[in-house]
């Protein structure tokens, strides 16, 4: 889709609208005047007015989970958004997504989806992202993938974590449910609720993204993907999101998690214990896997020396494309060419 920058006219962040109805869920109130003015079109012939969210036409729903609700929306210009909006009975859910897209306002990277704007509408707040047609990585692995199909997709995540990192961005929450491919094959980076900044970066200075959400020791993210010093409470670098996404890329390629047990704790222990499961046998390369073992060290110090240090190792592993052995490579074979241009 579009990614466009906002037009001059757009408001400034957080602008605040009167509230039109008593509902305590604004999603909910959202969804009932589109559908109301949806029904009352149908049965009594009257014209559909647009509901709208700050500036942003209300299309459809396209999910909900926890205290967010995410709508396709349409602005101003005709470009068409997802608009992610938390209702305020929770601070902490509204303060990590103001710092979602506080973060993602730095983020220009091909493979990230692009955060517009920020705003409030009653007493909830919305993010604007681009619009992104595609499916959760999970999905997108139940069809058939080549080892090297897989790898090519996901090599440009790791190019756009590298990019978060250089700007001192931690992200903290990795995992299968916040990487979305566009068919065929374009895979994007989302979800910074959790982000921190990198010690000693610039971006330490944001006191937005540094705020204490959450009780000390808390651990956030999800265990199987989050890092062993992540677990245990200790200080946390770039190494943390390396561990991450070799998580990752070993489920992406293997069909099976690194790490497994019966309980969170159980996966956690094998994680901090380095018991790793054999992978299937398969045409992975050795070097591929000697990678990824390599990232998902108990010791961050083990690891390698950063994401972008990861992703050379692994674009090392990728043959020179041979389209009569694997067809599905050929089309990803320009952009690995332009990929590796960009990085020299």
């Amino acid at each position: 889709m579009s990614a466009d920058p906002p037009g001059e006219d757009a408001p400034d962040l957080f602008d605040r609208e009167p509230v039109t109805s008593s509902s305590s869920d604004p999603a909910a109130q959202v969804e009932d005047e589109r559908l109301r003015t949806e029904l009352r079109a149908r049965l009594f012939g009257e014209p559909r007015s647009a509901v709208r969210i700050g500036e942003y036409e209300v299309l459809h729903k396209l999910g909900q989970g926890g205290t967010s609700t995410v709508f396709a929306v349409r602005d101003r210009q005709g470009r068409s958004r997802a608009l992610k909006l938390v209702q305020s009975c929770d601070p902490r859910s509204l303060a990590r997504l103001r710092r979602e897209g506080r973060a993602m306002e730095a983020l220009v990277h091909p493979h990230i989806v692009r955060m517009h704007q920020m705003g409030t509408h009653g007493d909830a707040v919305y993010v604007v992202f681009d619009l992104i047609e595609g499916v959760a990585l999970q999905s997108w692995l139940r069809s058939a993938r080549s080892w090297r199909e897989t790898l090519a997709c996901l090599l440009p995540v790791l190019d756009g974590l590298a990019s978060a990192h250089a700007l001192g961005i931690l992200h903290r929450d990795l995992k299968p449910e916040n990487i979305l491919v566009q068919p065929p094959s374009h895979a994007w980076l989302l979800d910074f609720g959790l982000a921190l900044p990198l010690p000693g970066s610039d971006a330490q200075a944001l006191t937005h993204m540094s705020q204490a959400l959450t009780r000390t020791g808390a651990v956030l993210g999800t265990v199987g993907y989050i890092a062993p010093e992540h677990l245990l409470g200790q200080p946390l670098d770039a190494r943390a999101d390396q561990f991450s996404i070799c998580v990752v890329l070993w489920q992406a390629l293997y069909g099976q998690a690194p790490f497994t047990g019966p309980t969170a704790d159980a996966i956690g222990l094998a994680a901090l214990r380095e018991r790793c499961n054999e992978p299937p046998r398969g045409d992975v390369p050795s070097a591929v896997e000697a990678a990824l073992r390599k990232g998902l060290r108990a010791e961050p110090s083990a690891r390698h020396a950063s994401v972008r240090a990861l992703a050379d190792v692994l674009d090392r592993a990728m043959p020179s494309t041979d389209p009569s052995a694997d067809p599905s490579a050929d089309k990803h074979r320009g952009w690995l060419a332009r990929w590796r241009r960009r990085r020299r």
